[in-house]
């Protein structure tokens, strides 16, 4: 083959990859502009959903308003239904009155005999309180003499106290000896343990550059010297006279026990003693008012006997308003159910309005 085919040859093969670079370069274009439409679909969905949310927002708003204004207008319905029941409480209040004024047709012989039932009842009530008040005046002796031997029993206590106060501060005396002995006994200890010390390294020392001592075996001589000096010291205990420092510990623990004891012994006679004086004031209290109780019937008896029809209109009256509030109080269950069957199908119609503002 010729140059000049050659040369043909590779200006063919130039063209057609100057043709494959065209057609790659029309690729990227159409590339890059599909790129830029994606990206501003993508900025429109972000702003459909921002704007979704807010929408949401407002809706949520909106419901918490529409339930404020329902608790509101729950609230008005409840004070109306109160206004209402007390209107009627009045009116009926009112009927009864009139009702009982226009009536007035008691048996005056039942009244009597129910009079002297009442009387008959109130005289078997006076004398049982006379006993009671002689069983008073018994018990009230008795805790005066228990008074009296609880304060001899509290004197005698206390002057156990003090004589244990004093043996106790013999014996922190004998206590405070040991614990200076000690202390003179550990400084002394202390020093002898640092002079031996001293003297075992001194003496270690000249032997090694005597020659005597390898330097292979300095480390385990000096150890075995140390624990010499250590163990060949021992503290006798002292004593002073016939007591030793451990017994006289135990004294000391003992005897704070006791007054422990003797401390919380007292503690509960003198709240017994105040249980007494407290008694004592009580049951005063009580015989003042057995004997106001006593004229209190007295006067409750001629008050009675005056107004016997006036009281059973009373107690009549009373019985009517009862039975009127048992009647009332099953119509306000009746009304408190309807309002829960009403707040929970308004709860449910909030619940599915929130699911068609989620969908």
């Amino acid at each position: 083959m010729s140059k000049e085919d050659q040369i043909k040859k590779l200006e063919q093969e130039l063209k057609e990859k100057e043709k494959k670079i065209e057609e790659l370069e029309k690729i990227i274009k159409a590339y890059e502009a599909v790129s830029e439409i994606s990206r501003n679909e993508l900025l429109d969905a972000y702003r459909t959903i921002e704007a979704q949310e807010r929408l949401s927002t407002l809706t949520r708003a909106e419901l918490m308003e529409r339930d404020e204004i329902i608790e509101a207008e729950e609230k008005v319905l409840e004070m109306s239904a109160e206004e209402l029941r007390q209107a009627k409480r009045e009116i009926m209040a009112r009927e009864i009155v009139e009702e009982l004024a226009r009536r007035e047709l008691l048996d005056k012989d039942n009244i009597i005999k129910a009079m002297e039932i009442v009387t008959e009842m109130m005289t078997k009530d006076i004398k049982e309180k006379e006993k009671i008040i002689q069983a008073f005046e018994i018990a009230e002796e008795m805790a005066r003499k228990e008074l009296l031997e609880a304060k001899e029993e509290l004197a005698a206590r206390e002057r156990v106290l003090k004589l244990s106060e004093e043996e106790r501060k013999e014996t922190l005396d004998i206590v405070k000896a040991y614990e200076n002995l000690e202390e003179f006994a550990r400084i002394e200890k202390e020093e002898i343990i640092r002079t031996s010390r001293f003297l075992f390294d001194v003496f270690i020392n000249a032997l090694i550059e005597l020659g005597y001592i390898p330097k292979e075996k300095e480390k385990e001589i000096r150890d075995i010297a140390t624990k010499l000096a250590n163990e060949k010291w021992y503290l006798n205990m002292p004593k002073i006279g016939k007591i030793d420092l451990p017994t006289a510990m135990k004294i000391i623990e003992a005897h704070e026990i006791v007054e422990e004891l003797m401390r919380k012994e007292k503690m509960e006679m003198d709240k017994v003693i105040k249980a007494y004086e407290i008694l004592d004031e009580v049951k005063r209290k009580q015989f003042i008012e057995l004997y106001s109780i006593l004229s209190a019937y007295e006067n409750l008896q001629n008050y009675i006997a005056k107004n016997r029809e006036f009281f059973d209109k009373v107690l009549q009256a009373y019985d009517n308003l009862q039975e009127l509030d048992r009647k009332e109080k099953i119509e306000m269950d009746k009304a408190i159910k309807a309002h829960e069957i009403v707040e929970e199908l308004a709860r449910q119609e909030l619940i599915e309005k929130d699911k068609i503002n989620k969908a």
